[in-house]
């Protein structure tokens, strides 16, 4: 069975949410485990350095699908403003939320949909999406929700696995061979998880190139400030910002 076809119900975008939900909340054990195994513990440090350039001490920042915190984490340093992280999988929140004893600072972690986001408007300096983007059911109201809580001027910082373009084709033709065949493996025997490694790739495949995502913010009243790619171009960070 193709991955399309064994994927083709999330098209659907109530079925989209539920799987993305279930299926995070399934692997949350293993979550950090994995990160660090497939990017070569690389996205410590792409993370670090995004949050480096990007947060000053004054930002307030709200880390959408901050799945096990780190992201939230990695902002302490750099912020004294409030710095909250928000995800749909309990599971995942509860794993952020016990890690954060081992900071001396507050962190704030919540259960919430960003899709409904519960934060009042013009709230955030900063919205923060890592590995986010790809899973979420519908683009366009994240968008809108999140345009709602920034600040004017706000800005939005994506991490994500884009789309390959052609490029580097040679590059991209192994990194294929990679997330196609090697990921799904490895996640199945660590995950216990039968598809959500499969699903990656899928994800991936169906999602923007940087370049594409870039025009799409530009159309919806955010403007680019900053692009950058990790891993021979397999992972790219994305700054924006809203409009005022």
């Amino acid at each position: 069975m193709s991955q399309k076809n064994e994927f083709e119900n999330l098209e659907d975008k109530k079925i989209k949410h539920s799987y993305i939900q279930n299926m995070f909340s399934d692997i949350s054990h293993t979550y950090d485990l994995m990160n660090n195994i497939f990017t070569f513990g690389q996205h410590k440090k792409w993370r670090k350095k995004i949050v480096k350039q990007e947060i000053t001490q004054n930002d307030s920042v709200l880390d959408i699908g901050c799945g096990t915190g780190d992201f939230v984490f990695d902002c302490l340093p750099y912020s004294k403003n409030s710095i909250v992280g928000i995800d749909f999988a309990k599971s995942m929140v509860e794993i952020a939320y016990n890690k954060s004893d081992q900071f001396s600072q507050m962190t704030n972690f919540l259960i919430g949909d960003a899709l409904i986001l519960p934060i009042q408007s013009n709230r955030f300096d900063i919205c923060s999406m890592s590995f986010v983007l790809r899973n979420i059911s519908d683009v366009d109201v994240l968008l809108r929700e999140v345009h709602r809580i920034l600040k004017p001027g706000g800005k939005i910082i994506i991490i994500d696995a884009f789309k390959k373009t052609n490029r580097f084709r040679i590059i991209n033709f192994f990194s294929k061979l990679y997330s196609a065949f090697l990921v799904p493996v490895i996640g199945r025997l660590i995950s216990g998880h039968r598809n959500a490694y499969k699903y990656l790739n899928f994800s991936i495949e169906n999602f923007y190139t940087m370049d594409e995502l870039g025009e799409f913010m530009e159309n919806n009243q955010f403007v680019v400030r900053n692009k950058q790619t990790f891993l021979f171009g397999s992972v790219g960070a994305l700054v924006v910002q809203k409009l005022d």
